[in-house]
């Protein structure tokens, strides 16, 4: 991310350099006037985080991971995040956002919203599975303390998930949705209190890896991979024939063409 200050930062789980094993800790990279300072967030957590996501608001920096929760039953994927409130000098303890239980969390996503408030968003599975099949959304005004109910979406089969906000300040996420060679890019937002119905960019072709991001003019921009299915079918390989998909939205019906 880039914070309002103009400051680039980065977070991942840390391992040890000697053995390659998780340390327990994640690490937080800032670059600001020409060279990088890295803290150390303690996590506790004897498992590797998955999913590690950084966003800042004022002078808070929150980053969310998903790992199991201790306690009660047994516990996969759950979301946490932990929070600085002198950007990134001191960490406070992990905070647990949403424990998932039987129903793992996956690609979750932090969103600093335009009015000042944090969005987090990720994709959740039913019976330990690991094909997720809702796609959950909260929010907070606090800075990260304190989290609304999820809002969520059911749509069976996602995969990669990207969220961003638009000009109107509504979440915009983007997934794939089925399994291959039918699988297709779809867009979603919050609207109030629900989520839209999903709409299908390129139906007719295969589509895999989306990314989506906001300009400074509040238009949505979406970017992701596709390849014609029956190039697919008939490949050795896997894959042939593949284009980068675009589409926009300023917030208005999606407009999309194939680059070559």
């Amino acid at each position: 991310l880039t914070t309002a200050d103009a400051v680039f930062a980065a977070a991942a789980h840390a391992l040890e350099s000697s053995s390659n094993a998780y340390s327990g800790r994640l690490l937080v990279a800032q670059w600001h006037k020409g060279h990088w300072t890295v803290s150390t967030v303690s996590i506790h957590q004897v498992m590797p985080p998955a999913y590690v996501t950084i966003a800042s608001q004022s002078n808070t920096l929150v980053v969310g991971y998903i790992a199991p929760a201790a306690g009660g039953a047994a516990d996969e994927n759950s979301v946490f995040v932990v929070r600085s409130s002198d950007n990134g000098v001191t960490w406070g303890d992990p905070i647990l956002v949403r424990r998932s239980g039987a129903n793992p969390a996956y690609m979750l996503q932090l969103i600093a919203l335009n009015d000042g408030s944090l969005g987090l968003a990720w994709n959740q599975a039913e019976n330990h599975s690991i094909d997720a099949s809702i796609l959950s959304y909260v929010r907070s005004t606090d800075d990260g303390l304190t989290w609304s109910k999820p809002i969520e979406l059911a749509a069976p089969q996602q995969g990669d998930m990207r969220a961003t906000i638009d000009g109107c300040g509504r979440i915009v996420a983007a997934f794939e949705r089925g399994t291959l060679p039918h699988m297709v890019m779809q867009t979603t937002y919050i609207d109030g209190s629900r989520w839209s119905p999903p709409i299908t960019l390129s139906p007719n072709r295969t589509s895999v890896s989306p990314a989506i991001t906001e300009d400074a003019t509040g238009c949505v921009h979406a970017v992701w991979n596709s390849i014609d299915p029956d190039s697919l079918r008939a490949s050795s390989l896997g894959l042939t024939s593949p284009r980068i998909t675009y589409s926009f939205a300023c917030p208005s019906p999606s407009k999309s063409r194939a680059l070559p």
